[in-house]
């Protein structure tokens, strides 16, 4: 029997809806009707009722609830828009770009009066719609968070990191830095919801936490992730993985435990950051969750990416552990299958793997391989070169000339490109922001000027530690800055390979020879894997944010409303 609503009462047409009433006539004309005169609370307040119920409004009654929330945007207050747009991102609801602009203007003539909840519920339900923010909006947020950020509580601190993570607002760390303080305050207070994006969170955001909320963290740890999913475990061992967080064996434990429990129902993506966060922890994973992985991985082989497959098969080998026969094989075939979706760094993956485990496919396919990495060397860079001949000859594979020419070539770049920082910066010469020298040549890339940035000597060797048990190969450089050796790098015979792996490696880069000294000292493999992961696997969330946070996720397939 359908129920006939209620009058509106008072002038400002606030919808003095019950669940009930919305539930049985969402969908009468009398409501319909009634929705064309409503006013800015009337229009929040019943689509915050849609939302609180998970009901979805049908296209003709939101249509208009959109239509009256543009007509009435200059009577929105301030947590009524925040309440909408709340109500749009639990519903994922997409609005149209002129609704988001006419909010985005209200909310900057607003700024001033928005509280703490308010703050937090906007930029949450931006980062959820993923909305394009708009610069102004985003420094007026900034603004009026600083001066609210001492009255901000648990839920909206974690609502508040996810979505200033999620949107990768630039020239935020300030905040989030004082974010991060304000996150240890209240750490006592956090439920699991909480532990999850405000980790992940400041992982994104590049910002380690005191050791106040460590603590608590791992405290809390064994409570806070047995009701996780596989998403949710992916995303909090990769946040820890970033933030270098030393866990204690209980805390491993259950971590890898719910990872087992939840490995049926992940996805591929899952077990690829799962598996190689565990092995940046230092974590090792009992058999049955290493059986389990390999298991859920082998039956999405056609659903996982050529990616998340190799980033699987690397972390395996971080963790020593051996690789049943049905997976690798089927992971290898379909490598060769997406090869043209293949990167350099899918192919390093791939090789570092043969090579630290010792296994190579049949023939025909190291000779496909082979062969698409002979026509795509171009993409590579000296050190993905370097790495991917180091690992070619430990297997005492035959390098390609075109590998080695190519090597060759970027070798020289790069001697070249450094050789004219050096003199520019003898000269006093500063580089133009176009990254032109002053004939108007392109100069040397961004990434060279900058004095953070390690050369490709540093991480070859770093990759070559980590192998240093399996293959004799050293942690440390010796012999520094001495011009021992210039002969050209080359593929090298059978016998030659022997003699290196026996006694030392000669590598050359930027036109120096290093002299690698055998040392089989393991003290340092589980450091330089922590090292590798955190310099190498930490952009897995980086351009694809994680699923939903754990406050009111959208739960609806997102549709567009003009």
């Amino acid at each position: 029997m359908t129920q006939t609503l209620p009058p509106i009462q008072g002038k400002t047409g606030t919808a003095r809806f019950d669940h009930s009433v919305v539930r049985c006539s969402s969908c009468t004309p009398k409501l319909v009707h009634t929705l064309d005169d409503l006013h800015s609370t009337g229009v929040c307040k019943t689509l915050w009722s849609f939302a609180t119920l998970n009901i979805s409004p049908e296209p003709g009654i939101l249509e208009r609830l959109m239509e009256r929330a543009k007509h009435t945007i200059d009577s929105f207050k301030a947590p009524e828009l925040a309440t909408f747009l709340w109500s749009l991102a639990v519903l994922n609801i997409q609005p149209s770009v002129k609704v988001v602009g006419a909010f985005t203007d209200r909310f900057r003539e607003l700024s001033h009066s928005f509280k703490h909840r308010s703050l937090a519920m906007v930029i949450w339900s931006v980062a959820a719609l993923k909305l394009e923010a708009d610069q102004r909006f985003l420094h007026a947020w900034k603004l009026r968070c600083h001066s609210e950020i001492n009255h901000l509580h648990a839920k909206d601190v974690s609502m508040v990191l996810w979505g200033l993570a999620s949107l990768d607002v630039p020239n935020c760390g300030p905040l989030a830095v004082e974010l991060a303080e304000r996150a240890s305050e209240l750490c006592s207070e956090f439920q699991a919801a909480h532990w999850l994006d405000s980790t992940w969170g400041l992982a994104k955001l590049d910002t380690q936490p005191n050791t106040h909320y460590i603590d608590q963290l791992t405290k809390t740890l064994p409570t806070t992730v047995q009701d996780f999913s596989a998403a949710q475990i992916s995303k909090f061992a990769w946040a820890l993985s970033v933030l270098k967080v030393n866990l204690s064996q209980k805390c491993g434990h259950s971590l890898m435990r719910r990872a087992a429990q939840t490995m049926p129902s992940a996805e591929g993506r899952d077990v690829a950051i799962s598996l190689s966060s565990f092995a940046a922890l230092g974590l090792t994973p009992e058999h049955r969750m290493a059986d389990e992985a390999m298991q859920r991985a082998t039956a999405l082989m056609h659903h996982t990416s050529p990616q998340c497959l190799t980033k699987i098969m690397e972390a395996l080998a971080e963790l020593h552990i051996e690789m049943s026969s049905p997976f690798f094989q089927a992971s290898i075939r379909r490598a060769v299958e997406e090869q043209d979706h293949l990167g350099p760094v899918e192919f390093n993956r791939m090789f570092w793997t043969f090579a630290k485990i010792r296994m190579l496919p049949d023939s025909s396919t190291v000779k496909a391989l082979l062969h698409h990495l002979a026509h795509n060397i171009s993409d590579f860079n000296l050190r993905q070169t370097n790495e991917i001949i180091w690992a070619m000859t430990s297997l005492k594979l035959s390098v390609p000339p075109e590998v080695t020419a190519h090597a060759h070539s970027a070798e020289a770049a790069e001697t070249a490109a450094r050789q004219r920082l050096r003199t520019s910066q003898t000269l006093g010469i500063s580089r133009r922001p176009s990254h032109e020298n002053h004939d108007g040549a392109p100069s040397l890339r961004p990434g060279l000027a900058n004095a953070k940035t390690k050369s490709p000597s540093q991480d070859h060797i770093q990759r070559f530690r980590r192998c240093s048990s399996t293959f004799l190969l050293p942690p440390a450089i010796g012999n520094r800055g001495k011009h021992t050796d210039t002969t050209p790098l080359r593929s090298k015979s059978s016998a030659e390979c022997e003699e290196e792996n026996s006694g030392f490696l000669r590598l050359r880069s930027d036109g120096v020879t290093k002299q690698l000294v055998v040392d089989q000292d393991r003290s340092h493999d589980r450091q330089d894997q922590q090292d590798h992961h955190h310099n190498h696997h930490r952009d897995h969330y980086e351009h694809d944010p994680a699923p939903g946070p754990g406050h009111g996720k959208p739960a609806h397939t997102r549709r567009s409303v003009n």
